[in-house]
């Protein structure tokens, strides 16, 4: 079950965009699962107002990586990072960059069972080193935690996941208070995910938080930050066992169930929360 639930999310065609001002034009750029050339996904851009789209690269033979899962490129350095779930080397999936002014795709990085495979999420930046996770490989084969370097593209396996802990990884890390915080769709006391906190100065992983089928089960996206709480959804769980929409306090550790999800008004989102300042 763990593993086909994953493997799922390559089915859906999904397009993620990060903002870029080049030459002060405003412009969306983004990436494709599926298309171009080969069908294994594009990177594409339009206008700040979402027209004018173009097919800037194909994913597949000629630029190793396939199937970017979930993964929304991050800009850093006039250059722009993301991840594919596939291809590469070991056909594990890769880390690459884009280079804006030049159009030019390189592999950064080809991802390996050892170290870390198959990521359905997305990098995040800090302190001039990116991080991120894979919902497999490693020591356990249940994913890891991953630091890379892109000034000098040394990569290392920071916490190998586990059925105990956690394992399966499926959304981002979330950076708060110089920790960072992330959830699995799998393991823990219930085998159903859990919530964890990761100290990237310190290298201690904790779980916090176990979830369960009554609370929310199967967590495929992010945790978002508003107000110094955390909030996120499930694909299971809950009074209809469709998913819930939850609250977590990273200070006392509570988690509170706030909505049942229903078939009628939404169900089994695989997804992120978004916070909307009016």
């Amino acid at each position: 079950m763990k593993k086909k639930i994953l493997l799922s999310i390559l089915l859906l065609a999904c397009i993620f965009y990060i903002e870029v001002r080049a030459q002060g034009v405003q412009q969306l750029w983004g990436t494709a699962v599926d298309g171009g050339d080969h069908n294994f996904g594009t990177i594409i851009s339009s206008s700040s107002t979402g027209s004018n789209l173009q097919l800037r690269q194909s994913f597949g033979y000629d630029n190793p990586g396939n199937n970017p899962g979930n993964s929304a490129m991050i800009s850093y350095n006039n250059k722009m990072y993301g991840m594919t779930t596939w291809g590469g080397l070991n056909n594990w999936g890769v880390i690459f960059e884009w280079d804006i002014a030049t159009n030019i795709y390189t592999k950064k990085i080809d991802l390996s069972a050892a170290n870390g495979s198959n990521p359905y999420g997305s990098l995040v930046l800090y302190n001039n080193k990116m991080y991120g996770m894979t919902s497999s490989g490693g020591l356990n084969n249940e994913g890891v935690i991953f630091e890379w370097d892109p000034v000098t593209n040394i990569y290392t396996k920071k916490i190998d996941l586990s059925a105990a802990n956690g394992s399966y990884p499926s959304g981002d890390l979330v950076l708060y208070n110089s920790k960072m915080y992330g959830m699995t769709v799998d393991g823990g006391l219930n085998t159903v995910g859990v919530i964890f906190e990761w100290d990237p100065a310190t290298n201690i992983y904790t779980k916090k938080i176990d979830l369960s089928t009554a609370n929310g089960s199967l967590p495929f996206g992010s945790l978002v930050v508003n107000n110094n709480k955390m909030y996120g959804m499930t694909k299971e769980g809950g009074l209809n066992s469709v998913g819930v929409i939850f609250e977590w306090d990273p200070a006392t550790n509570i988690y509170t169930k706030k909505i049942d999800l229903s078939t009628a008004n939404g169900s089994s989102p695989q997804g992120s929360l978004v916070v909307y300042n009016n």
